[in-house]
């Protein structure tokens, strides 16, 4: 029996960097009086800043063309939570220091639209310190969530209003040529080549073994990864698990007959910028989806990294109805005695969560479980994710194939496949 394929493509609102970003203070020699570059340029200091590694732009960000010439002021918003200095900050660059509570991207690239900054950086001063580069907290992408911020502008997108996420190290050295400098002021260069006002074409390819009935059990994994890294962990693990399972099931379908159920396996486009695939097709297949999914499997970031003394063993398999986690449990218990060899390296743990909401101990709305959850009407749709750990590098540029532990794919890999088979010749 063979697996049909079927490729889906949506129009989505979706930001694109066109160019390589440019990111440069000017130090001026002679007092200030010195070109910042040419021939003048006598005694000028010009620090550079690396793209990926110091900064990184931030999903949905505008466009800037701001030079030395134009001479924009940066405007320190301290924390983000004192609207004084957000009111202040009017056509300056905010810069905006990490540690409270500002609604993450969405609030303070909203509060920028609002108060008609020119621009937004956010240095990161607390998260994953240490763990990734030495002494340093290094730049994490983080998307927004546009329509909320197209209301705080006014009903449009900020198209011209740009936004990057900086390292503790690289802010600490604006910190010192802008806010805190001895001599001459430096002078910031903003050049941010990116479209964020359009939509573009994303992707959802699925394979499907057909079964008996109508009813439908689907696995899925995001294929598009953060822009500025590899995304080996988030979410390449994911969609090679995917891959993995349908090549194993579809083994199994040949050499057994035709499930009572049909098998659907899915990667997504545009997860990153706010799970457009995933919400896409649950809108596109409504109807069906509500009289005959069966289960949604999600399989994002399920990764261990390879340091499990350091970074943590755990792989974590969550639902939220009690009969899929009361099978998986028999499933996994039967895991650990066939495979010792492999589980006992790893603390699985399972977890329901079958509340109404993320707030009130549902399933969280983070990956593109969430539309086949929260998406298909009164009734909550059933799924199970899974999450492995000790993926610090997760959303930066270091999350490369370096550190990919491939044996832990194995776990969730085996005992949500083991599900799906059963589902997939079960009639009950």
């Amino acid at each position: 029996m063979g697996m049909s394929v079927t490729e889906h493509s949506y129009q989505v609102p979706m930001h694109h960097v066109n160019a390589e970003p440019s990111l440069r203070i000017c130090i001026q020699g002679f007092g200030g009086n010195s070109a910042c570059e040419g021939p003048f340029a006598v005694g000028t200091q010009i620090i550079q800043f690396q793209h990926r590694v110091d900064y990184v732009i931030q999903g949905f960000s505008g466009f800037s063309e701001y030079t030395f010439q134009d001479d924009v002021q940066v405007a320190d918003v301290g924390n983000g939570t004192d609207d004084a200095l957000w009111a202040a900050a009017a056509g300056s660059i905010g810069y905006v220091r990490s540690g409270a509570n500002v609604g993450g991207n969405t609030g303070i690239f909203s509060k920028a639209a609002e108060n008609n900054l020119a621009g937004l950086i956010f240095v990161n001063k607390h998260a994953n310190c240490g763990q990734i580069e030495a002494n340093d907290c290094v730049p994490i992408f983080k998307t927004s969530r546009i329509d909320e911020v197209q209301d705080a502008n006014g009903g449009t997108v900020p198209s011209e209003l740009p936004f990057i996420a900086m390292s503790k190290d690289a802010g600490e050295i604006l910190e010192q040529a802008i806010f805190n400098a001895t001599g001459t002021t430096g002078v910031l260069e903003m050049l941010m080549d990116v479209t964020n006002d359009q939509e573009r074409t994303i992707y959802v390819p699925c394979g499907e073994i057909r079964g008996k009935s109508s009813e439908v059990v689907i696995v899925g994994g995001h294929h598009d990864t953060v822009y500025h890294g590899q995304g080996a962990v988030d979410d390449t693990s994911g969609t090679a698990s995917v891959l993995e399972i349908g090549r194993q099931l579809s083994q199994i379908v040949n050499e057994t007959g035709k499930p009572e159920r049909t098998l659907r396996f899915c990667t997504w486009g545009g997860e990153e910028e706010g799970l457009y695939g995933s919400r896409a097709y649950v809108s596109a297949f409504q109807n069906s989806l509500k009289d005959d999914l069966r289960l949604y499997l999600n399989l994002d970031m399920s990764h261990v990294d390879a340091d499990t003394a350091n970074r943590g063993n755990s792989v974590t398999l969550i639902g939220n109805h009690p009969d899929d986690m009361d099978h998986l449990a028999r499933i996994t218990e039967l895991y650990r005695n066939e495979r010792s060899d492999v589980a006992d390296r790893y603390d699985i743990q399972l977890r329901t969560l079958d509340g109404d909401d993320p707030d009130s101990n549902g399933m969280p709305d983070n990956s593109d479980h969430a539309p086949f959850v929260y998406d298909l009407g009164d009734e909550r749709g059933r799924a199970v994710i899974c999450y492995g750990s000790g993926s610090w590098e997760y959303h930066t540029y270091a999350d490369t194939m370096e550190r990919f532990n491939e044996e832990s794919l194995g776990v969730s890999v085996t005992i949500y496949g083991t599900y799906m088979r059963f589902l997939a010749y079960s009639d009950s």
